[in-house]
């Protein structure tokens, strides 16, 4: 029973973290005491729910600030604060700047960054931190753009349009290279510059080069199905490089895909196998 509590506390705590969920809405939903549910999620947590739910606001208007050009005051408005003011102070009390540095930093220190409690992912290897000597790779480069939807899972269709294309024209394993930004025209928007190919320079298909730049990555292996895949990044950026001490630095993530294909036995699923690379440095 404690764990159902525990996963309904939770579920409903996630999907109500941007207008800042009362104990009380909490209470009357769950169905439970106060005080059985903050034992229940101190139990499976380790934290407070208060805790939990202050940090997960500020994670989440964090990513705003540094992956869209959305306004501080926009920002806290989306989170329901009653000023920019309050935001603000509320920002820097947890991460020590305001959120104008915190936006203006070419670093991302990702270590105070509080993620999203899930059970997914939990096979994935330990990762590795390996140095790559500069690469090249010879194939097109593909530009695409994302509306971040509140409690909605990226599908990343353009990359997967894309690699679906490239899977028939070669036998050889399959890269995409990606970088994000702040889309120019519209303040929510996630501009993604990507490139896909191979690291043959005889592909006849091929329309430019690219390089991939020498340095530390962090290294990931990852077998799963596309959906699974598509939420890998962010679970990368906000779960796994805090636990490092890491924090992304300018560059390409490197995904390599290994031309073999698999099915999951009990779904049927297509099963995708690569190496992520993500660029890092010690904060």
């Amino acid at each position: 029973m404690r764990n159902i509590v525990f996963e309904a506390t939770l579920h409903w705590v996630e999907d109500n973290i941007y207008r800042n969920p009362s104990v009380e809405e909490l209470v009357s939903h769950v169905g439970y005491s106060r005080r059985f549910i903050y034992s229940v999620f101190q139990e499976f947590t380790g934290q407070p729910i208060g805790y939990y739910i202050r940090m997960r606001r500020m994670t989440l208007a964090a990513g705003k600030l540094k992956v869209t050009r959305q306004s501080i005051a926009a920002i806290a408005h989306r989170f329901h604060y009653d000023s920019h003011q309050t935001f603000s102070r509320e920002f820097k009390k947890t991460f020590g700047v305001s959120p104008r540095a915190y936006r203006n930093n070419p670093l991302w220190d990702t270590t105070l960054l509080h993620h999203k409690i899930t059970t997914a992912f939990q096979s994935l290897a330990p990762p590795v931190l390996v140095t790559l000597a500069e690469q090249g790779f010879a194939g097109h480069r593909f530009n695409y753009e994302v509306l971040p939807q509140d409690n909605r899972r990226p599908e990343k269709i353009a990359s997967k349009q894309q690699l679906d294309r490239y899977r028939l024209a070669t036998d050889d394993d399959i890269y995409i290279l990606s970088r994000f930004h702040s889309g120019a025209d519209n303040q929510q928007i996630i501009a993604v510059e990507a490139f896909i190919g191979v690291k043959s320079p005889h592909m006849a298909c091929a329309v430019t080069h690219t390089v991939a730049a020498a340095g530390r990555y962090l290294r990931f292996l990852f077998t799963g199905s596309w959906q699974e895949y598509a939420c890998l990044s962010n679970y990368i950026y906000i779960n796994v490089l805090p636990r490092y001490g890491l924090c992304r630095r300018q560059g390409d993530d490197i995904e390599c895909f290994s031309k073999e294909s698999r099915q999951c036995a009990q779904t049927g699923q297509d099963l995708y196998t690569l190496t992520y690379y993500v660029p890092v440095m010690n904060l």
